[in-house]
C-alpha cells in the first residue's frame, strides 16, 4: 500500500472512530434524559 493511501485510511478510520463515538454518546444522552424524566413522573 503507498504511504498517501495509508495516511488517508488512517485519516478515515479516526473521523470514522470520532463519528461513532459522538453517536454512542449522544444515544447515552439521551437514554439518561429518558430515565431521569421517567424517575420524575412516578
Amino acid at each position: 500500500m503507498p504511504l498517501p493511501v495509508y495516511f488517508i485510511y488512517l485519516k478515515y478510520a479516526v473521523y470514522k472512530q470520532e463519528f461513532f463515538a459522538a453517536i454512542a454518546s449522544h444515544d447515552a444522552h439521551v437514554y439518561s434524559n429518558m430515565i431521569s424524566v421517567t424517575i420524575k413522573q412516578k
